[in-house]
């Protein structure tokens, strides 16, 4: 998952169960898309946000309650996340299927959630917006791709790693859709109001359709806007090895 969220506190990783005895508080809400239906299947996460203290010997520690929960919305959009402790809390939904943005994503930090001990939150309806998919369909005549995992691809040693950048520094990694013969398509969201720029982290050679060669370490000058429900990139990878941006 990818967050435009920095916050100056401890964030801890995200599990299907809490780190801590949980509480007696509950938050329940509805996930909707942006005209207003439900959206079943939504994965809905929240994680406590830890206060900073210090220790006898001044050093900063985390202290609290470190908590975090997830649930998935039923068909009417709905959930019910009950047993968290006391706390401040970042609520964020994410969606089941491509072509929508989760609701932390290319966003401006929103306020956290408040949570008191015992108290039943009623949360204001998670907003998954319609986004554009920025489809990459990177040719390999030469075999080099081999898929590990959802965003990362080998074959001994040589690595290829594709993301997106905006102009304001927001940073998005592809993740691997499939592969169609000597194809591998990779895809990302992005707002349908956001233009984008290809950022490939690789030592392979990458060229475009036309032959010419792709940066890469570094913007490619292969920009992308969204609009469309879908746009396709199109790049060819070489064994030869790449110039590497300093």
């Amino acid at each position: 998952m990818t967050l435009s969220i920095t916050r100056a506190i401890v964030f801890w990783a995200i599990s299907g169960a809490a780190w801590a005895a949980g509480g007696s508080a509950s938050i329940s809400g509805r996930i909707l898309d942006d005209s207003g239906n439900p959206v079943a299947g939504a994965t809905v996460w929240v994680q406590r946000m830890v206060e900073i203290g210090r220790d006898q010997l001044g050093r900063v520690v985390p202290t609290g309650v470190r908590f975090s929960a997830i649930a998935q919305s039923d068909p009417t959009g709905g959930y019910s996340i009950a047993g968290l402790p006391a706390g401040q809390y970042d609520v964020c939904a994410e969606p089941a299927g491509k072509g929508y943005l989760g609701s932390c994503e290319w966003m401006p930090a929103s306020p956290p959630t408040s949570v008191a001990e015992g108290a039943i939150s009623a949360m204001a309806p998670l907003i998954l917006r319609k986004g554009t998919i920025v489809q990459l369909a990177a040719d390999d005549l030469g075999n080099l791709i081999v898929p590990v995992s959802g965003i990362a691809t080998i074959r001994g040693g040589r690595y290829f790693f594709p993301s997106v950048e905006t102009a304001a520094g927001y940073f998005s990694s592809f993740q691997r859709a499939g592969q169609s013969g000597n194809q591998h398509i990779f895809t990302v969201t992005i707002p349908k109001t956001a233009t984008v720029e290809l950022f490939l982290d690789t030592d392979l050679l990458v060229t475009t359709s036309s032959g010419s060669t792709v940066p890469v370490d570094a913007r490619s000058g292969i920009a992308v806007t969204g609009g469309p429900d879908t746009v396709m990139v199109e790049v060819s990878v070489q064994g030869a090895p790449a110039a590497h941006a300093m």
